[in-house]
């Protein structure tokens, strides 16, 4: 089962590394100020230029952003919850959403782990999934042996 793998949630240079050395196509960072694993964008581009990583590898996660963070981004080249919950997407949702809308890019997200990432992948026939809490110690600390678990089972 090879796909393509957002690891989100990264605030530490290590985690990075680790995450895109292992199979991860992308890496998320989270700009939403109520998430515990929020990042400020110095931090964001002293791991950039540490590990020399791409524009094309790094995504940037907000929820409502103003048109000032918008620009600040542009220019840095469940209920009430927002991502990094561990709450179960609905795969049945997803499936029925992805079927509609072929022509778009669909990332599973929600709960994914290496428990069920099979069953999640079986059950939605995702081609990119998101990973964050399921792959953690606490907030914003990536656990690089659920990592690497997780990263072997869909490689």
């Amino acid at each position: 089962m090879s796909l393509s793998v957002k690891v989100c949630g990264i605030t530490r240079e290590v985690d990075a590394d680790f995450a895109l050395q292992n199979g991860a196509s992308r890496i998320g960072f989270i700009l939403y100020e109520k998430s515990p694993r929020k990042i400020n964008f110095k931090k964001i581009d002293r791991i950039r230029e540490s590990l020399n990583l791409q524009p094309s590898c790094m995504v940037a996660v907000q929820v409502e952003p103003t048109i000032e963070t918008l620009n600040e981004i542009i220019n840095f080249h469940m209920y009430g919850k927002f991502g990094g919950t561990g709450k179960l997407a609905n795969w049945n949702g997803f499936a029925r959403w992805q079927n509609l809308y072929k022509t778009k890019n669909w990332i599973l997200a929600g709960g994914l782990s290496s428990q069920n990432i099979e069953s999640a992948v079986k059950a939605t026939q995702a081609k990119l999934i998101d990973v964050n809490s399921g792959v953690e110690n606490s907030p914003g600390v990536k656990d690089h042996s659920l990592l690497k678990e997780f990263l072997t089972i869909i490689s």
